[in-house]
């Protein structure tokens, strides 16, 4: 993004993996991401609804503007056949990449309402709306950065 000092994110990297026990015991230690990462929010209202129940969203700084990928996961196979870990992990994106990521979702969107339709086609709209705005601030950033 840019190389001011950020509170949210200097706390947070460029990438960060935990993993924890699904069900975990007494004796099982917690991991956690660190307290900063809660500041990330969604990018805006309209991508907000279209993330709130995926293991996979687009986060954004409120202080700079950083765009974070998280992921939740359940791996296949396991080294302990009768316990299951919940992996989590948080990766900084470049433009590029958020650029990538908000066309791509753009177009799971469009054919998710093209081929179930009903509620899909808001949905599509909402997704829509919100993408643009982004890819909008994306392009306003980067001429930003041109003229620099």
């Amino acid at each position: 993004m840019n190389s001011i000092v950020c509170s949210v994110c200097d706390n947070i990297g460029h990438y960060l993996e935990i993993d924890n026990p699904q069900t975990p015991s007494d004796d099982d230690e917690s991991h956690e991401f660190p307290h900063a990462v809660l500041a990330l929010k969604s990018p805006n209202v309209d991508l907000e609804g279209y993330y709130r129940y995926k293991s996979e969203r687009l986060l954004k700084c409120p202080v700079c503007g950083a765009y974070y990928w998280y992921q939740r996961w359940a791996p296949g196979g396991s080294e302990d056949a009768m316990r299951t870990y919940i992996h989590e992990s948080l990766r900084r994106l470049s433009l590029p990449e958020v650029r990538t990521l908000l066309s791509d979702t753009i177009e799971r969107a469009r054919e998710k309402a093209r081929t179930d339709g009903g509620f899909y086609i808001g949905d599509y709209e909402l997704v829509r709306l919100g993408a643009d705005a982004e890819l909008a601030g994306i392009r306003i950033l980067e001429c930003q950065c041109g003229r620099s």
